[in-house]
């Protein structure tokens, strides 16, 4: 059995439209999330599914079925256990 780390894995989202402003507009955004998990790829799976059922992004995003947003991984890197570092909250722009 392979030892528990911890990640701070960065994603992006793109394509996503969203009510803003009165008007449903194409915005992307950036977000973090700390996992702890055996391997670098297991966290990536995590912090994606983090995101992807994260109710209120569910709520806001308002995209056809033929024209699905994008999530992907832009990095993940290893913390130490005791780090005090925190997730990133969402940071939206106009895509």
């Amino acid at each position: 059995m392979k030892k528990i780390q911890k990640f701070e894995v960065f994603l992006v989202g793109e394509n996503f439209k969203i009510l803003h402003e009165g008007h449903i507009q194409k915005m992307g955004f950036t977000v973090s999330k700390i996992i702890e998990a055996e391997d670098k790829s297991f966290a990536e799976q995590l912090a994606i599914e983090l995101v992807r059922r994260d109710e209120a992004l569910v709520k806001l995003t308002k995209n056809a079925n033929l024209d699905p947003p994008v999530l992907r991984i832009k990095k993940a890197k290893i913390l130490p256990f005791d780090s005090s570092t925190q997730a990133q909250p969402y940071s939206f722009y106009l895509d």
